[in-house]
């Protein structure tokens, strides 16, 4: 993983904390001294000194268990010492949040209009993953992205937001499958959202990682003839396309429905930037 997909990644996460500090900034808060701790950490978060601000989280959580910021207060601690690079802390208290009874559904509504939902232990175990990653730990994270999109699922009302998340897993996935010379398996992660996902927001992403993958590791030529042979096996189902690629049967939930018909399907597939790259003599 370059630094840029790194740091896309770190970003990512930001997004969560920054606004969720920002809105409980503003809260009524019941308990003086937690009170204080709270706009304590925030401060010491806001100037840069993220070990602090984690460790009057911790306090927070350790403390003050019905103080009604006290869940929010948890995945803090444990984003704000990831923040200060105190990794091995960051993982215990990840993990804390693993094993807690937080539940990702409840509407915080800590993250902004477009994610109402906590998904403490989601981001815990996507957190663990990158950390895991970036050691070049590949089969632990892995294990822990596989974690994250079936054990402790992301939740969201907006499919825009749902798209984009199982697209940066499917990327995620294919970057720990190609590391570990997985190459095939690699390769059926990252197809299935390269034919389906046109138009969703980071599907160039997809498209680019796919083709990333297939131009390094395979023989492109046997590719095409793959997909093209894959075209035709098209069915439909209820919301959803069931398609044969390379001997396995896999389905595709289109982004954005048009002509739901196989033939429009397979046209949508065709006018992919995928598919024309992919095509390119």
């Amino acid at each position: 993983m370059d630094s840029t997909k790194i740091l896309t990644k770190t970003q990512m996460n930001l997004a969560f904390l920054t606004p969720l500090l920002l809105l409980l900034a503003t809260s009524s808060l019941g308990q003086d001294e937690a009170e204080k701790l709270f706009q304590e950490a925030l401060l010491k978060y806001e100037r840069g000194n993220f070990y602090a601000a984690g460790a009057y989280f911790q306090e927070i959580v350790e403390n003050f268990p019905t103080f009604e910021l006290h869940d929010q207060c948890f995945y803090n601690a444990a984003y704000a010492y990831h923040e200060a690079d105190s990794l091995e802390l960051a993982i215990e208290w990840y993990e804390r949040i693993r094993t807690s009874d937080l539940k990702d559904d409840d509407r915080v509504g800590g993250r902004g209009i477009f994610e109402p939902y906590a998904n403490y232990k989601h981001y815990a175990t996507t957190n663990i993953a990158t950390i895991e990653f970036n050691r070049g730990n590949y089969e632990k994270a892995l294990d822990y992205y596989r974690q994250s999109s079936s054990t402790y699922p992301y939740y969201n009302d907006s499919g825009t937001d749902l798209r984009i998340n199982e697209n940066r897993h499917a990327i995620c996935i294919t970057d720990c499958l190609e590391n570990l010379g997985r190459f095939d398996e690699a390769l059926m992660t990252i197809l299935p959202p390269a034919l389906d996902s046109q138009e969703s927001v980071n599907y160039n992403a997809i498209a680019q990682r796919a083709l990333e993958l297939i131009n390094k590791h395979f023989d492109k030529n046997e590719i095409k003839l793959d997909l093209n042979s894959a075209l035709k096996t098209i069915e439909k189902l209820d919301e959803s396309y069931s398609i044969w690629i390379r001997g396995k049967n896999v389905i595709l939930y289109p982004y954005v429905f048009g002509d739901d018909s196989i033939e429009g399907f397979r046209k949508s597939i065709e006018d992919s930037s995928f598919w024309l790259e992919l095509n390119k003599q």
